[in-house]
């Protein structure tokens, strides 16, 4: 009997270790296949918990919608033959799309119905992409298979392989044998192998790629993966991710084709930074570069007006604000990481495209701060050390003026050839604008949504900005290799509670000539708030000199008189953007000129003089433009032939013009007189208003002055 129970007894041991066993082993599995990326089963749990939370409700309800949306049209996969806009290229975009949102929606709430739907996609398009050929559009581009050009390829995997993940742990082992080698492999080889001159490339497209084929990396354990992804195709470190942020990402975070694509690349940039953390925590991936990853997300912000719409440099498309959904993934990575994770929360309400991930862990006990847009100098080149953008405020929030001094890197591609170039900004509103991308993104009737042949006839020409133009040519030449060696350099930059000033100097922009460009923030008695703008030009031989102004808003008072053409427009120039403005007309030689506009609920005026006369030519776009293609804008354009010339013009906001209640008050500027002579190489300014005031102002324009303490004085005469 003892003998019977202790056989027994052995045998129930056995059975309940074999059954503990079997339980590991299941565990094991079921953790083998756990999320590894963005948001995991934990952090799944958070969010559910805190549905009352005002970001994470309307994430989730938009996530909800588009879901809901998404199934209420059959599933597609089309053969690929379109480009950017085509109907073949917007539903493979709308499927991967789909793909992360269901498979979200499954890890968040169990919806049998979503996760049904992220897999039909996932198998679908692993039926399907084995026996694709290279896209019939990809002619101007580096083709995919799905897409016209890689960079769509790169973005898809970015997105599927997030999808995967989310269901993962939900999938037969025959259902995640067929994604694995029907999709995943042959993309991530097409992408990795097959593409590797776009894949090794240091450039945002390289960006996308890397994130995508390392994360598949993580989730599929193929580490091999991973070490391309972060160091190259080779593993030699000369590319890849790390690569890439050392000599795309200046050390404050500026991204060098600008704040368009800075955007763009920030997504990559942060997802695959987060992949890292969580599967490779020894890397320290954020602290990188002195914490380049972080700062890159702040500094994009902060390359936006008060509005909240990018600044315009370079190829932009300037419908881009901090809405954008790139955004959505960085801002719970910097709220997560921020030692003041509270000012991001008003960021991230203002964004409302926040993607729900485990870095929302916490956002409940935070409160919302008032964000601040700072007055900066934005270094840039990857050792900061090729110029900057200077960006002056009034006000940190909507209830003053902007200005931003562009001397940095040409932008490689999509540079544009306006070193010394300003931008001003009127609470929010662009009153000195920048012509941003030709280009109609996502519409096929013009030019498959792709750049215009304008992008390079106009909007990256010299005279299309507000900088110097010398005899009608663009800057370099209108090389854009030549444009890539050289960068502006700052003399000086304060930001003081009485002035905030920036000036930077550039000496190869035009063979022999010396360019200076000035641009101060004041506050003068009687006037509030203006900005001084100055630009010289010197060198030993005389030359055309045109200073373009291109505004937005309505002219309402100018002087000199302008001789208007009343019935027949000339082309302004032959070449360099000049033949796509149309000369409206001219004034005399004048030491003066005036401009009022109104914009919004606001008047601006521009007041300009020189150190030698000029004339005003008015200028607007839409010569040689047969198909319609370039935007309506306006531009006044100060012009002389000397060897040596310098400008200034004062920017003056002022009045109140209300067409809700009929009510027009300080409409008219307040400036009277303007003067400028230059001695021994300081500029003196006199400025007199209307009411008898006098303001004196000198600026040193040596360009070897005490960069955080130039020679700069204001007094009242």
């Amino acid at each position: 009997m003892k003998k019977l129970l202790i056989h027994i007894t052995m045998a129930f041991c056995g059975l309940m270790l074999l059954a503990c066993a079997n339980q590991e082993e299941t565990e094991a599995t079921v953790n083998t296949h756990a999320p590894k990326l963005l948001l995991t089963q934990n952090g799944a749990d958070f969010i559910m918990a805190h549905q009352d939370n005002v970001l994470i409700e309307k994430s989730l309800g938009k996530l909800r919608t588009a879901f809901n949306t998404a199934v209420e049209k059959p599933l597609e996969f089309p053969q690929p033959l379109d480009a950017g806009g085509g109907y073949s290229h917007e539903t493979h975009k709308a499927n991967y799309q789909n793909a992360l949102t269901a498979a979200t929606l499954y890890l968040l709430e169990s919806d049998t119905s979503a996760l049904a739907y992220a897999k039909e996609i996932l198998i679908g398009y692993a039926a399907m992409y084995p026996n694709l050929s290279t896209h019939p559009e990809g002619k101007t581009q580096a083709p995919g298979k799905l897409f016209w050009q890689i960079l769509n390829e790169e973005v898809s995997l970015v997105y599927l392989i997030q999808a995967f993940d989310a269901i993962n742990s939900a999938l037969s082992e025959n259902e995640r044998a067929t994604i694995i080698t029907g999709l995943f492999e042959p993309m991530v080889s097409f992408i990795k192998d097959e593409s590797a001159s776009t894949f090794n490339k240091i450039h945002n497209h390289a960006m996308w790629g890397v994130a995508g084929v390392g994360m598949a990396g993580y989730v599929l354990d193929h580490p091999e993966w991973v070490d391309a992804a972060l160091n190259g195709g080779d593993k030699s470190g000369n590319s890849g991710y790390f690569k890439q942020i050392d000599q795309l990402f200046s050390p404050d975070g500026y991204y060098s084709e600008g704040p368009y694509y800075q955007r763009y690349a920030l997504m990559p940039l942060v997802i695959l930074a987060q992949a890292i953390e969580a599967n490779q925590p020894e890397i320290k991936v954020l602290e990188y570069k002195d914490g380049v990853i972080l700062k890159t997300i702040e500094t994009t912000v902060q390359l936006s007006a008060c509005n909240g719409y990018f600044f315009p440099l370079n190829d932009a498309v300037k419908a881009k604000s901090i809405e954008t959904p790139e955004l959505g993934y960085a801002l719970p990575l910097v709220f997560d990481h921020s030692e003041n994770p509270d000012l991001w929360v008003e960021v991230m309400k203002q964004n409302g495209n926040v993607v729900l991930t485990d870095a929302l862990v916490g956002l409940h006990k935070k409160k919302c701060e008032p964000f601040k847009r700072n007055t900066l100098y934005i270094k840039d080149g990857p050792k900061g050390e090729s110029g900057a953008l200077a960006i002056l405020r009034s006000d940190p929030f909507c209830g003053g003026t902007t200005a931003l001094l562009k001397f940095g890197t040409h932008g490689m591609g999509h540079g544009h050839f306006d070193q010394l170039g300003i931008l001003w900004y009127g609470h929010g509103n662009e009153i000195l604008a920048d012509y941003g991308a030709a280009r109609y993104h996502n519409i096929p009737q013009k030019f498959g949504g792709r750049y215009l042949p304008e992008n390079d006839t106009w909007a990256n020409q010299t005279i299309a900005h507000n900088t110097l133009v010398v005899d009608e040519n663009n800057q370099y030449g209108g090389d854009d290799d030549l444009a890539d060696q050289h960068h502006g350099d700052g003399i000086y930059f304060i930001n003081s509670d009485s002035i905030k000033a920036a000036a930077a100097k550039n000496n190869t922009a035009y063979p022999g000539i010396n360019l200076q460009r000035h641009v101060a923030l004041v506050t003068l008695e009687g006037l509030g708030a203006v900005t001084i703008d100055i630009t010289t030009a010197n060198s030993e031989q005389s030359h055309q000199l045109d200073l373009p102004f291109h505004y937005k808003g309505d002219i309402v008072f100018r002087k000199p008189a302008v001789q208007m053409e009343a019935n027949q427009l000339t082309v302004l120039g032959k070449e360099n953007g000049y033949q796509h403005l149309w000369l409206r007309g001219a004034s005399e030689t004048t030491k003066l000129a005036q401009s009022t506009l109104v914009n919004g609920n606001s008047f601006y005026t521009i007041s300009t003089t020189a150190t030698q006369p000029f004339k005003v030519l008015w200028a607007q776009t839409g010569a040689n433009d047969p198909e319609a293609n370039l935007l309506h804008q306006e531009a006044l354009i100060y012009r002389s032939k000397e060897k040596s010339q310098t400008w200034v013009s004062v920017l003056e906001p002022h009045g109140d013009y209300n067409t809700i209640h009929e009510k027009t008050s300080g409409a008219a500027t307040q400036i009277s007189g303007l003067t400028a002579e230059e001695n021994n190489g300081v500029l003196t300014l006199k400025i007199t208003t209307v009411s008898s005031q006098e303001f004196q102002l000198e600026f040193e324009l040596s360009e070897n002055q005490n960069f955080n303490n130039p020679h700069i004085s204001i007094s009242k005469v």
